[in-house]
């Protein structure tokens, strides 16, 4: 095993995927989900659509349009969790 560490491959290889996660951290975006447990629970019956928008943020995609007199809408994450709002 010490020949393993007297090796230069060895230590470039090491270093290489040392960079490899650092910029692999740095570069995917990691943000708090805004579909959470927590979040649902706070989402009561009545909320008006601005309110779940201040709680959520704005959908990222529209379906169809949207009327002024009834908005709604409807928030996903990657795991396909759906909060709808009508």
């Amino acid at each position: 095993m010490r020949w393993l560490l007297k090796r230069w491959w060895f230590w470039a290889g090491a270093g290489f995927m040392l960079v490899a996660v650092c910029v692999g951290y740095l570069l995917i975006p990691v943000e708090k989900a805004r579909i959470t447990q927590e979040n649902c629970d706070k989402i009561r019956v009545g909320w008006s659509y601005e309110q779940v928008v201040d709680l959520l943020g704005e959908e990222e995609s529209t379906r169809g349009p949207r009327s002024m007199l009834h908005p709604t809408g409807s928030w996903c994450d990657e795991d396909d969790n759906r909060i709808s709002v009508v």
